[in-house]
């Protein structure tokens, strides 16, 4: 088959396989069409490849971009981005794109889940197991600006520290068929909201290298928005997550 839409149908075909799997009896039917060249780190001129509207990939660069907007300008952090009616009061961010629709659009550019990052507490002491998967990089920009910064600058500590680690496509996971009603999708990530974590919840699709448990208990709170970088409320995002081993 001679045909330029090749690579673009192959695409297609492991997007929507892929979240028919992810998200079970949950329907989907993506919209794909190509997208006029957008400016991302790298300046490729690569086309990207719309899965769906909000979300593109384009898996020669390794690379999804998808939309949100800001839904948390100051206080606590927990979260970095999340699915909405979920967890806007401890996110920066909020995106209508399902978190199974990101986990395939991950797989179709190339990158590899492994499992989200877990923790649990014996006789006093903290067990850690990090996430595995492919490494990660996210960015953000304002809608509208070619200015590509790392979420990271949106956090700061209390004390002045930088957030250490790297992002993981740990992938979430899936429930077994019969722990979920009939017609709810058996993704995790899309029952929790949990798209990009902060804290180490063990739901979400990306996490952060290091563990950081979700009790304060064994680890007080200390990333909090950085109020003097994070656009205001409801200001329309762009957020590229690309492969860090390219």
């Amino acid at each position: 088959m001679n045909d330029s839409r090749w690579p673009i149908i192959i695409v297609r075909q492991a997007f929507m396989a892929s979240i028919v799997a992810l998200a079970g009896c949950q329907s989907v039917v993506p919209s794909v069409a190509t997208s006029p060249t957008s400016s991302s780190p790298g300046g490729s001129t690569d086309k990207w490849v719309e899965l769906q509207p909000g979300l593109m990939v384009r898996p020669s660069a390794m690379e999804v971009q998808l939309e949100a907007r800001i839904c948390l300008d100051a206080g606590w952090l927990e979260q970095i981005m999340c699915a909405p009616g979920t967890r806007e009061h401890e996110s920066i961010m909020v995106t209508d794109i399902p978190p199974s629709a990101i986990h395939a659009a991950l797989l179709a550019a190339g990158m590899q889940p492994g499992s989200p990052g877990f923790w649990r507490e014996q006789d006093g002491d903290i067990i850690e197991m990090p996430p595995t998967g492919s490494r990660v990089e996210v960015l953000v920009a304002v809608d509208g600006s070619s200015q590509w910064q790392s979420v990271k600058s949106w956090i700061e500590s209390d004390s002045g520290r930088s957030l250490d680690g790297e992002w993981i496509f740990g992938g979430s996971f899936l429930r077994e068929a019969d722990e979920v009603p009939a017609g709810y999708s058996r993704y995790e990530a899309d029952l929790s909201g949990s798209i990009i974590g902060l804290v180490t919840f063990g739901d979400e699709t990306i996490g952060l290298s290091r563990i950081i448990p979700d009790q304060v208990a064994f680890e007080p709170a200390q990333w909090r928005v950085a109020e003097r970088r994070v656009p205001a409320i409801g200001t329309s995002v762009r957020v590229l997550v690309r492969s860090a081993d390219r």
